[in-house]
């Protein structure tokens, strides 16, 4: 981001691919993006491309669509780079996720 107070410009987007849901509803968040000018990375936490982007260090956030397993694995992504992530429970019940998809 270029000043503190910035929004995202670069954004990852993860969805958990055991959970068709979190594909759809990661589509839904990405139109969203692009009709605000921003073109979102899509992709998943478990593959290797989509770990090596987060890797590069060049986003400002990373938007995980999952549970506490995918918010885990992403997390453990972005702090050596130094990136923010923003949970959505797409489960029942978590722990480390503060937002809940509205169902």
């Amino acid at each position: 981001m270029e000043g503190k107070n910035a929004a995202p410009q670069r954004i990852a987007m993860l969805a958990n691919p055991a959970m068709p849901e979190a594909r759809v509803e990661a589509e839904g968040v990405m139109e969203y993006l692009q009709a605000n000018d921003i073109n979102p990375y899509l992709g998943t936490p478990i593959d290797d491309r989509s770990q090596d982007e987060i890797r590069s260090g060049r986003y400002d956030l990373a938007i995980v669509l999952g549970g506490d397993g995918s918010m885990l694995r992403v997390g453990h992504l972005c702090v050596a780079v130094d990136v923010p992530v923003l949970g959505i429970n797409l489960e029942r019940f978590g722990f480390l996720i503060e937002v809940q998809l509205d169902r």
